[in-house]
């Protein structure tokens, strides 16, 4: 991993700020100062990418009920949602939305839209342009069934899940230890870190394994013991080089979103001038190509017109007057199928039959009648091998025939039923 820039921003001045280059990778602190400021920050180091850490206590964080997946959705929807549940009006607020614990809870941070706004300035006018904000909380590594605390000189940070994360003043770090042992009964480990040296180990250890003195009665037991005592693990740190050696690569949560967003610059144009040029000449060829193509599928279409006006004369003689030559076309085709009032068929298997029937030598016609699909004739035939003639010619076409033949006089006089298969 190439190396990072870290910036933390201190709770009781945005001015006074530490700042160190980490490669985690290594892990090594390659450059470091604490209680400076950004435009102390060299120049070389502004450019790399960096992450800026800013104070627990100044951002909240809640989980919001929303089964909406979509973002826009979803940032109009928060606010309201969450409107209960803040002490300022939402309109004075800033909402980034994190990672979805399920299919409907989604996590939000909020933090006050002046702050938000401030840190961004002095950011941005320090020269500093590549840049995420996290609360600092999220750097505190977390495993499931363990309790993670950093404790500073003023303040406490407990990391209770991968989101919930509370910073407790020193002052008040007994009762609030004895609350977290009574609803976190399952914890198996416990992993301090520390840059207070007032604070110890042996203080943790009677906090989270009570002696044995101290739970005289059932009572006792049950509100300050876990189900198994838990490990306890401390380490005396300096607490910014542990975040900034254990800041992951992907952020759980950046609190840059919506209106904080930065701003694209305008693309300079001048070196895609060349490319620009080919290709608005390569599309103007192709639009007077397609022209090309147009015309000449115009003058088609005006000689196939005309050849239709031709064949529609050459059919219909009678006719004088053409004004839509399709609607008419399809008149004169309509009034010939539907003659004699006979379904539209008749002409088609008429035609087809006529195919067949001249390959066998008929001495005459007596009747042809047509109903319901079915082309009747009575015909007289010379010999009975006209017959088996006849049938074979149907067998290979797309038309059934039913024959009933008698033999009078050495001639056959066959009734013949013909219709669609």
């Amino acid at each position: 991993m190439k190396e990072r820039l870290f910036i933390w921003f201190q709770i009781n001045s945005m001015d006074d700020i530490h700042w160190c280059v980490a490669d985690s990778a290594s892990p090594q602190i390659t450059h470091k100062a604490t209680l400076s400021t950004l435009n102390d920050i060299p120049e070389q180091h502004k450019k790399k990418p960096c992450i800026v850490f800013v104070p627990n206590t100044q951002v909240t964080t809640q989980m919001v009920s929303i089964p909406s997946k979509n973002k826009k959705n979803l940032l109009k929807a928060i606010p309201y949602a969450l409107e209960d549940h803040l002490a300022c009006d939402i309109d004075q607020c800033h909402f980034a939305l994190g990672p979805r614990i399920n299919q409907s809870q989604i996590v939000v941070n909020i933090t006050d839209r002046k702050i938000m706004q401030n840190w961004m300035d002095k950011l941005v006018n320090s020269g500093i342009k590549q840049f995420k904000l996290m609360p600092i909380g999220y750097a505190l590594p977390h495993t499931e069934h363990t309790l993670s605390l950093a404790v500073d000189k003023m303040t406490t940070l407990v990391r209770l899940d991968n989101f919930k994360i509370i910073s407790i003043d020193n002052e008040n770090l007994d009762p609030f230890l004895k609350l977290i042992i009574e609803e976190n009964p399952d914890i198996e480990q416990v992993n301090i870190v520390s840059d207070n040296a007032e604070i110890t180990k042996e203080y943790f250890k009677t906090q989270f394994i009570p002696p044995e003195d101290k739970l005289s009665s059932s009572k006792q037991a049950t509100q300050l013991s876990f189900k198994q005592p838990p490990i306890i693990d401390y380490k005396h740190v300096n607490l910014f080089d542990y975040f900034c050696l254990h800041t992951p690569k992907t952020l759980p949560i950046n609190l840059i979103q919506g209106e904080f967003l930065p701003k694209k610059s305008a693309i300079s144009l001048k070196p895609w001038i060349p490319v620009i040029v080919i290709i608005s000449i390569a599309i103007i060829l192709q639009m007077l190509l397609t022209q090309f193509q147009i015309n000449q599928t115009q003058q088609l279409i005006k000689q196939y017109d005309q050849k239709i006006v031709q064949t529609y004369k050459s059919t219909f003689p009678r006719s004088r007057k053409i004004v839509d030559i399709k609607i008419q076309f399809q008149q004169k085709l309509n009034a010939l199928k539907q003659h004699k009032n006979q379904p539209e068929n008749f002409i088609d298997l008429l035609a087809k039959s006529s195919q067949l029937l001249k390959t066998i030598k008929i001495s005459r016609i007596n009747d042809i009648s047509y109903r319901q699909g079915e082309l009747q004739l009575n015909i007289l035939l010379k010999n009975v091998q006209e017959i088996e003639k006849l049938r074979q010619q149907f067998k290979a076409s797309s038309l059934s025939i039913s024959i009933k033949s008698n033999i009078q006089s050495n001639v056959v006089n066959s009734r013949i039923i013909i219709k669609k298969r």
